[in-house]
């Protein structure tokens, strides 16, 4: 039997308290140092006497121990922990969590062995995996219960914010694009449509109006798409295609006479999805910035 032993340096408490959130864990076993004096063995630093000595928690059917270390532990990348449940909605749960202060190293990804598999590093610097065990043969929304589609209104703050963040994780804490997406729900010249399976939210799309210069564009009033999620397990059906008609539909209403969007020069799969749906290339750009010094340097 192998343990897989995790150590901090005097956030251990934290820590726990974040997976047992995270995971619906029972209440861990926890010794701290100031609770284990053995005999002939001096007192511990008021810092250590609250620091965790030996922890353990079951995670996922699998019990990890836990310790606080006075010297700090090196994150590395040669050791993951691999979180794997039943369903897609868990997979999703535990993502959205991990997500908040941490960093998506892989974007939550359909596979030949399962509907989601994700990788991120939480923000305590433990590397993880988090696998749904539904695999795409399982997998498929209700036929018989055909998709949704609405703008969204400021009711949907948090449904909006759910699925943007899965698309910015790393880039924006969720406290981030909570007050932006209130922002842009109550401008009107933004728009956010929703897609739905059931009660389910599956899909997001947001278009702009622009009336600054847009590639392309020929100082136009333009419609842009500037953003758009489909949840992996809802992928290749039609579903951004038809978010992105909502989108140019809204955009038609409000006096504009083209539909613009972009993505980044490495981003095939992004380039063929626009090309897919009717977009024509307009143009390339590398862009490229510069340092300045500080007001006080002296010039």
């Amino acid at each position: 039997m192998i343990t897989p032993y995790l150590t901090f340096n005097g956030n251990c408490k934290e820590v726990l308290a974040f997976y047992r959130e995270v995971f619906h864990c029972e209440e861990p076993k926890v010794m701290c140092y100031g609770d284990y004096m053995p005999e002939g063995s001096k007192t511990p630093p008021e810092l250590l006497r609250t620091w965790v000595m030996h922890g353990e928690m079951v995670i996922c059917g699998t019990n990890v121990w836990f310790a606080d270390e006075a010297i700090p532990p090196v994150c590395g990348d040669s050791i993951k922990l691999s979180a794997t449940v039943s369903t897609v909605k868990e997979a999703k749960s535990i993502f959205d969590l991990f997500c908040d202060g941490g960093e998506v190293t892989l974007p939550p990804t359909e596979t030949f062995y399962s509907v989601f598999h994700a990788a991120v590093t939480d923000k305590f610097g433990v590397n993880w995996n988090v696998v749904a065990e539904e695999t795409p043969r399982q997998k498929g929304r209700n036929r018989s219960m055909p998709i949704q589609y609405r703008q969204a209104t400021l009711d949907d703050l948090k449904t909006v914010t759910g699925l943007l963040r899965k698309l910015y994780a790393g880039h924006h804490t969720s406290g981030e694009l909570l007050t932006e997406n209130q922002e842009l729900l109550s401008n009107p010249t933004q728009a956010m449509f929703l897609a739905f399976n059931g009660s389910d939210a599956i899909g997001v799309a947001h278009v702009s109006i622009r009336r600054e210069y847009v590639e392309g564009a020929h100082n136009d009033v333009c419609g842009y798409l500037e953003a758009i999620y489909i949840e992996p397990e809802c992928r290749h059906q039609g579903i951004a295609k038809d978010l992105v008609a909502k989108c140019e539909k809204w955009s038609a209403l409000n006096d504009c006479t083209l539909f613009a969007s972009d993505c980044e020069l490495e981003n095939i799969d992004s380039q063929n999805f626009h090309l897919r749906i009717g977009f024509t290339e307009a143009s390339r750009n590398i862009h490229f910035v510069k340092e300045l010094p500080s007001c006080s340097a002296t010039v």
